[in-house]
Parts: structure tokens; sequence; C-alpha cells
């Protein structure tokens, strides 16, 4: 219902507990000046930062070398795990 931004994060830490320690209805009010309807603000989030889709093997890369394939099939080829 209502952000702040802050560059550091003790700032953003000492501003929320300075909101906790209001009134409802002050808390309310603050809300209210910026988003007087109430809308949800996460409401287009989706949009933005989708999932991956089921079929994406894209995985981490990993640096070349002579064991560079060990690392992601070592569970796979006859370690019995």
């Amino acid at each position: 219902m209502y952000y702040e931004c802050f560059f550091y994060p003790d700032a953003a830490i000492n501003r929320e507990k300075e909101i906790k320690g209001w009134r409802r209805s002050k808390k309310i009010k603050l809300i209210e000046s910026t988003n007087p309807h109430w809308n949800d603000l996460a409401e287009g989030w989706h949009d933005v930062y989708k999932p991956r889709l089921a079929g994406d093997t894209r995985g981490i890369p990993r640096p070349a070398g002579e064991n560079a394939g060990l690392r992601d099939n070592a569970f796979d080829e006859g370690s019995g795990v």
C-alpha cells in the first residue's frame, strides 16, 4: 500500500521503526497521501518478474576445463547416489 526508497539500509530501518511507533490513524493518512484508493502496488509484478519456463534448460555457466563436466553429472554417472 505504501513504500519509500532509501539508499542506506540503516535509514530504511530507522524510518520503519518510526512509522511502526505511530498510531493507526496516522499510518492510514500516510498511505492515503500517496495511494488514496489503496491500490495494490504489486499488481503488475508478475509481468516484470516472470518465473522460468518448465522446459528451460539453461543453467549456471561453468568454467571450461578438464573436469568441467563432472560438476553437473557427478550424480548421474555411476556414483550410486
